[in-house]
């Protein structure tokens, strides 16, 4: 579904019961992603 946060992004449910739960993580990239200071 859409970020209502982060424009042109998208929010992700995961199972983590589902078998192929690990191979899909393992594929994940990890970004840098700085909070904005007036959600603090």
């Amino acid at each position: 579904m859409p970020s209502v946060i982060i424009p042109r992004e998208s929010n992700y449910l995961l199972n983590v019961q589902h078998p192929e739960f690990l191979a899909v993580v393992a594929t994940a990239k990890e970004l840098e992603f700085v909070v904005d200071p007036r959600l603090k």
